[in-house]
């Protein structure tokens, strides 16, 4: 894989592991992660195939982006977190707000 930053090859490190919380619940991904000697960045090329930004899969990200329009976003946490059976409320309370922010970006 070529390194983004600097063209030259960034080999294979190891496999990562990342939490990501979907529509169904939290799953754990894991996938390579490669990185870069000479520039020293490292790259998990399956992130950017996925669209993961943030720990909000693209599947959920419009549903909460929606709860953060129509709710108060501390309202609009608990109810996305209230739809999914093993969200942690304390981690996906800022969620409805970035996501709804960001929204008018994408």
């Amino acid at each position: 894989m070529a390194c983004t930053l600097c063209q030259r090859v960034a080999k294979f490190h190891s496999y990562q592991q990342r939490q990501l919380v979907t529509i169904h619940g939290p799953v754990t991904l894991q996938r390579a992660y490669y990185y870069c000697q000479r520039c020293h960045q490292s790259y998990c090329p399956y992130d950017a195939v996925l669209g993961l930004d943030d720990e909000i899969s693209p599947g959920l990200r419009p549903l909460v982006c929606l709860a953060g329009t129509l709710l108060p976003f501390a309202d609009a946490a608990e109810d996305v977190s209230s739809r999914r059976c093993a969200c942690r409320p304390r981690r996906c309370c800022a969620a409805p707000r970035r996501r709804a922010n960001g929204c008018g970006r994408n």
